[in-house]
């Protein structure tokens, strides 16, 4: 032993403890905070695979939406060429065999 060591009473609290001795008893404080770092990690990774899998289930949708509004157009565009004055007149007079009124046909309201 050194002269330091003999010089300090063994229930110091600075008194020199064996090398394999380092370790102390983990106190209920620590414990609490090794459980609450734990869940806060687990949270975290729970938390960027819901968010990894929202972002994905927001693509299709968008995906989706997209495809929609493609389709709406299409069918815009169909029912502006099915309803010009022009087909609508056609099929009057062919299937309905409607004709246009002469000008002594048209009665005049006074």
């Amino acid at each position: 032993m050194t002269t330091m060591t003999r010089a300090l009473p063994e229930k110091s609290p600075i008194a020199v403890k064996p090398a394999g001795l380092l370790l102390a008893k983990p106190s209920f404080g620590t414990l609490l905070l090794a459980v609450i770092v734990l869940i806060s990690g687990l949270s975290v990774i729970y938390v960027a695979d819901l968010n990894r899998r929202l972002f994905m289930d927001l693509q299709a949708t968008e995906g989706t939406q997209n495809q929609l509004r493609i389709e709406w157009g299409k069918l815009l565009l169909e029912q502006s060429t099915w309803s010009t004055q022009a087909r609508v007149q056609s099929i009057a007079q062919q299937r309905l065999g409607m004709q246009a009124p002469t000008s002594t046909q048209i009665i005049k309201n006074s």
